[in-house]
């Protein structure tokens, strides 16, 4: 993953978060993501949760990003993890590929 330009400004949606990380990734790499298993996925969260975090300005200013991860979060669900929810986005979105990538 590659550090963000402040100039370009900061994805405001968790799709837009999602999209850049994606965009950052290895071809290769996309399809181990998307097949990860929980405990692989926990250990790469564990990796890149903290990058997330201070790349985007989730806790420091970016409180559209932030906002559209609790829109997303189930009430109920007392724990709010945005870098968790970008990151289960990111694996969604590639799991919707199924291993098809259009280049334009």
């Amino acid at each position: 993953m590659q550090k963000r330009n402040p100039h370009y400004g900061y994805p405001r949606t968790v799709d837009e978060a999602a999209e850049l990380l994606i965009s950052d990734i290895p071809v290769d790499q996309r399809t181990v993501l998307s097949k990860m298993g929980e405990q692989e996925f926990m250990q790469f969260y564990a990796t890149v949760a903290e990058f997330i975090i201070e790349d985007f300005k989730l806790w420091t200013g970016n409180e559209a990003l932030l906002n559209s991860c609790f829109d997303l979060v189930d009430t109920e669900d007392a724990h709010y993890d945005p870098a968790m929810i970008i990151l289960k986005q990111v694996k969604e979105k590639l799991q919707d590929t199924d291993g098809i990538i259009i280049i334009t």
